[in-house]
């Protein structure tokens, strides 16, 4: 084989320079990628038909340099599940969803719907797609099993008046507190109602019997699975309508579970046997008692005393106090049935009440707290400011609804202005960082003036994306995928170079060929 001449050599060797020059990049964009994936992923995900569900995942990378998407398919449906920021750990950081129970058209997940919106029971398909600098860089999917809800109940066939009547519900609902079950005893000449709290799947119900008189009676568990009759209407009007009944839709109950079960009321004094007498002949008046009468004097007793200790807490109860004394005047007047449903009324209403108070007032000291930030650096927060004055005086009237609608708002405007804030910041910490390194970043400082234009108009959501592309932008100015700082050449587009090196290798090895057959028909030509 002859020998290589001197420039042929030299060709070779930058080719091969080239060439290890193209590996290297490769491995170390490889590397890159390989440093960045989803670490912690369920294998699978299963929820009760009609949960609501947390999942949460782990990255191996910084969580504030990454995204996370997730795309719900299967049986008719797909849709986008939307993935923000748990914490943040030395190993990475954790992401969470939440998966919903109904699937809307053109809406995706909701938390609320109709019948025919809620997810069916079986498998679907969780994609998820962790995305870097505009990348994708791990990809995974989970199986999502939608299991049908099991309801168990367990009720003694047989109790003894005055005893109380123990129900013990079962499901496998994995919520913490769901609170769309009911209990109906339907008593015959009246029915009571009770509304049932799982907690993790579980709840035990009590029930007085002291009142009710001997007999057979049923109890009926009914899983309303989040839909609610559309027109308002009390569970007492469809308790006992079948779920497979054409008549369930009119109340949105075809998707229901039911249970029904029987319960044998015993009398508390056995029955004694008559001696015959001459008195047994003559009949004795049998006093009547009105098992309704009892039932409302202890609601109402049970209602007033709730509601005094609620007062005292300093919630402003009036609107219970008002069904209180409605309830007394129905007592008064024989209608012990109005009499006790208002004083139930009455306590729900009170406790309904101290809860929107507690809500409000936590929801105000939030707001409040964000607004002192605010103002401590100068921002201009008025609208803020009114809307959190307008509150509390909601608040000190009683509106506590009122209240925590406006201390709501007043708290997500203050992390709307807040979150632009700190985006404008890491923006300008980004474009400082890579001039520093010599970069021309001018698309990337236009951009970031937006934004802080945008923020002084009080244009906080337009701000914020402005600035998220102005840091996105100046992070990889070449906008091929690769971030400056592991790009060897940060404001040219990577494969630019590569296709350039690539020609530049081809014809490097087509001037060494041609150069190759020039000589050996020199040689020939001398022979000759």
């Amino acid at each position: 084989m002859p020998a290589l001449s001197l420039s042929a050599r030299k060709s070779l060797r930058i080719v091969t320079l080239v060439l290890f020059t193209l590996q290297v990049t490769l491995l170390i964009q490889n590397a890159n990628a390989a440093e960045c994936c989803f670490s912690n992923v369920p294998d699978e995900i299963e929820v009760t038909r009609g949960d609501e569900l947390d999942i949460f995942i782990k990255v191996s990378c910084d969580p504030d340099e990454v995204t996370v998407t997730g795309e719900l398919e299967g049986l008719g449906i797909k849709a986008n599940l939307e993935f923000s920021k748990w914490n943040e750990t030395y190993t990475g950081g954790w992401f969470y969803a939440k998966i919903y129970p109904f699937y809307k058209a053109g809406e995706g997940l909701i938390p609320a719907g109709k019948p025919d919106e809620l997810l069916l029971p079986g498998t679907y398909t969780l994609t998820l797609q962790l995305q870097k600098a505009g990348r994708t860089v791990d990809e995974v999917e989970i199986p999502l099993v939608i299991s049908p809800l099991e309801l168990n109940v367990k009720v003694p066939s047989e109790v003894l008046q005055g005893d109380e009547l123990v129900v013990e519900i079962y499901t496998n609902r994995k919520e913490s507190e769901y609170n769309f079950v009911y209990a109906i005893l339907d008593l015959k000449v009246r029915v009571y109602k009770y509304s049932v709290s799982l907690e993790n799947g579980f709840a035990e119900l009590r029930i007085p019997t002291a009142s009710i008189m001997p007999g057979s009676y049923r109890i009926y568990i009914r899983d309303a699975m989040k839909t609610l009759d559309p027109k308002g209407r009390d569970v007492e009007e469809w308790y006992d309508i079948p779920p497979s009944d054409a008549y369930a839709r009119e109340f949105y109950a075809q998707d229901d579970v039911l249970v029904v079960k029987e319960v044998r009321v015993l009398s508390l004094l056995p029955t004694p046997t008559p001696t015959p007498s001459l008195a047994s002949t003559v009949p004795s008046p049998t006093p009547t008692v009105d098992p309704n009468k009892e039932a409302a004097r202890n609601a109402i007793e049970n209602a007033e005393k709730v509601i005094n200790q609620i007062k005292l807490e300093g919630v402003v109860v009036k609107e219970a106090e008002d069904l209180l004394s409605n309830s007394k005047l129905s007592f008064k007047s024989n209608d012990y049935k109005r009499a006790r449903s208002l004083a139930e009324k009455a306590k729900s209403k009170a406790e309904e009440l101290k809860s929107e108070y507690l809500s409000a007032l936590e929801v105000i000291g939030i707001a409040e707290e964000k607004l002192n930030l605010l103002k401590s650096e100068g921002i201009d927060a008025m609208e803020i400011e009114k809307l959190l004055l307008d509150s509390k005086n909601a608040f000190n009237s009683g509106s506590y609804a009122e209240a925590l609608s406006m201390a709501n708002r007043a708290k997500e405007r203050a992390k709307e202005i807040i979150r632009a804030k700190e985006a404008i910041e890491s923006a300008e910490a980004t474009i400082a960082k890579e001039k520093g390194r010599g970069i021309d970043l001018v698309e990337a400082e236009s951009i970031f003036s937006q934004a802080k234009k945008a923020f002084s108009l009080g244009e906080y959501s337009r701000a914020y994306e402005l600035a998220q592309k102005a840091r996105s932008i100046a992070t990889d100015v070449d906008g091929d995928g690769i971030v400056n700082e592991d790009d060897f050449a940060p404001t040219v587009n990577n494969n630019y170079v590569y296709g350039g090196i690539l020609v530049c290798a081809v014809c490097i090895c087509g001037r060494i060929r041609d150069k190759k057959t020039h000589r050996t028909k020199k040689k020939g030509s001398r022979k000759a």
